[in-house]
């Protein structure tokens, strides 16, 4: 497999109410167990897990030319992520997301916020990194008990955006939040569009074919829209299945990573991706 399920194209996009033109590389990886600056080589950009890095290391995985993005989850706490009890002993969880063990944030909470805005983003920011990736962002979507926090999540990124001008900021989902944050974000990430992972009896299956043409049509669609970059993450546990994936998605012009759904491992990239 030697693409190593990944398409490298650059792209650009300017952002209304930034300073730059900020540039979004591929090809693209996301790995949340521990890297090291070998790991990336022939990576453009990679999404890692800021807790196990000092700024040393992030400075390092830099030298190579990649852009290194910060994860961070902004609808949900993991009782492992040292702001938990923070959180836990205002009152502000709202319940568990039993896929991953982590608790629902109650982001209407101006606290909430103001942790994240205030000790969150600049403690990881000040470690060097490039930007950030904001994950669980659909902890507020339309179909949860927790949809009207919609306008709570907008302001929240929003205000990242105001705190980092310079920053490269990617939304994962929340597609439904676009009108509110375009403006904030560089790029938009999107998880399972060629693939189909069923967390019931953790299956990695493909996607049947009608679904698939639509989630295509739906991300061609809101790129043009909004002039964002989008970036397909999909999941496969075996290599005949990440083949297939390949495949389909070699046929559309989105940069994507395909990898297992925990995310912890990072394939070796060839230089003839670049």
């Amino acid at each position: 497999m030697n693409k190593s399920g990944l398409a490298g194209i650059l792209m650009s996009v300017f952002l209304s109410g930034c300073n730059t033109t900020t540039q979004i590389p591929g090809p693209f990886g996301i790995c949340y167990s521990r890297l090291t600056p070998e790991n990336i080589v022939n990576y453009k950009l990679v999404v890692v897990e800021p807790d196990h890095y000092t700024k040393l290391d992030i400075d390092a995985m830099k030298e190579g030319g990649a852009k290194v993005i910060a994860y961070v989850s902004l609808g949900e706490v993991h009782p492992s992520r040292w702001y938990f009890p923070l959180a836990d002993s205002t009152g502000n969880l709202l319940g568990k997301n039993e896929d991953w063990g982590s608790h629902f944030l109650n982001i209407g909470n101006k606290s909430v916020r103001q942790l994240f805005l205030d000790r969150i983003i600049p403690n990881i920011m000040a470690s060097g990194y490039d930007g950030l990736f904001f994950d669980t962002v659909d902890a507020v979507a339309p179909y949860t008990s927790r949809k009207n926090l919609q306008k709570d999540m907008a302001d929240l990124i929003n205000s990242i955006r105001k705190q980092n001008p310079d920053a490269i900021l990617i939304q994962n989902a929340g597609l439904f939040l676009l009108d509110q944050t375009s403006s904030s974000i560089n790029a938009v990430a999107i998880e399972d569009i060629a693939s189909d992972y069923r967390f019931s009896d953790q299956s990695y299956r493909f996607e049947n074919e009608q679904d698939f043409s639509e989630k295509i049509k739906n991300i061609t669609d809101l790129s043009e829209k909004y002039q964002k970059p989008f970036l397909l993450i999909d999941f496969s546990d075996r290599e005949n299945l990440t083949d297939s994936l390949q495949s389909r998605l070699n046929d559309f012009p989105f940069p994507y990573f395909i990898g297992k759904i925990s995310l912890d491992e990072l394939p070796v990239l060839p230089p003839d991706t670049n």
